[in-house]
């Protein structure tokens, strides 16, 4: 799962990013990356604290960063962190992963006095159909369709401990259009829908006895229709070495599962993410670049 305009945009998202940066030489082929690429990034993202809440919150990272595509592990400019079995110009079948922000819960509205919401880490098969191109040859871009589904836990960092949160089902659809502005650039949109189970709707949404008070009762929620996702992110390459990202996501709650929860504020949701990368290092073993 993604979270994007939820409780944090994955941490993986932003890697996605920053990582779409231009070739590094003139004289290296077109259609060659080098095998891994070292760097540093920094990001920001302000976001609601969870899916439907009123509450957002700012996030930083500053950190180094690796690229390695090879045949079967990759972290890379496509999707992520993941493994890939099986890999054809038809379709992708692999294990990604994913992480993202918590939030707090004191001095936060609704869920004043409950449990704080850990940084999440997902892990799951993923289906990538590569779709139809289009634009001129010179800058082809591609819309792919994806299906995910990922078991989700938390991380308290407090006591090194991982909790399960049950798991994630979200179908997109991501459009890619590189050098949309001019060469450097790339423009990337997707839209899906995001289901959850109960487990991981509970985690957001349920309200124990302990828990209730005036104008929050208890509440059992239970497993279904999340919400839609809607991103649109842009990257730019300022030099060979050095890029700048940005983007933002809108998330559609109406109709979602658990839209009569006492935590569930608002069905629209807003979120905005920036940042910058630099490549410090790179291999100079090359390969092709893939479809």
């Amino acid at each position: 799962m993604k979270h994007r305009p939820r409780i944090f945009i994955a941490i993986a998202l932003a890697a996605k990013v920053w990582t779409a940066q231009g070739a590094l030489a003139q004289t290296e082929p077109a259609d060659t990356d080098p095998l891994w690429e070292l760097g540093i990034g920094a990001f920001g993202l302000i976001a609601p604290d969870y899916p439907a809440s009123g509450e957002s919150s700012f996030n930083g990272l500053a950190l180094p960063y690796g690229i390695y595509r090879g045949e079967v592990i990759r972290v890379d400019d496509e999707d992520g962190a993941r493994v890939v079995p099986f890999d054809t110009p038809a379709y992708e079948i692999s294990l990604s992963a994913g992480a993202a922000f918590g939030a707090q819960s004191e001095g936060r509205g609704v869920r004043e006095g409950m449990p704080d919401l850990d940084p999440l880490l997902e892990l799951g098969p993923q289906v990538i159909f590569r779709g139809p191109g289009f634009g001129p040859a010179s800058r082809r871009g591609r819309i792919d369709f994806a299906l995910q589904a990922r078991v989700v836990a938390s991380l308290d960092f407090n006591t090194g401990s991982a909790e399960y949160r049950g798991m994630v089902f979200e179908p997109e659809v991501e459009a890619r259009w590189p050098d949309a502005f001019g060469a450097g650039t790339e423009i990337r949109a997707s839209v899906g829908p995001v289901f959850a189970t109960e487990a991981l709707q509970a985690y957001f949404y349920e309200v124990e006895p302990k828990f209730a008070r005036t104008g929050r009762p208890t509440y059992q929620s239970q497993g279904g229709y999340l919400g839609t996702d809607v991103v649109v992110s842009l990257s730019y390459d300022l030099t060979p070495r050095f890029t700048a990202f940005g983007g933002m996501s809108a998330s559609s709650h109406a109709g979602a599962a658990n839209r009569s929860s006492p935590l569930f504020e608002q069905e629209l949701n807003g979120a905005a993410f920036f940042g910058i990368a630099v490549i410090l290092a790179e291999s100079q073993r090359r390969v092709k670049k893939r479809y």
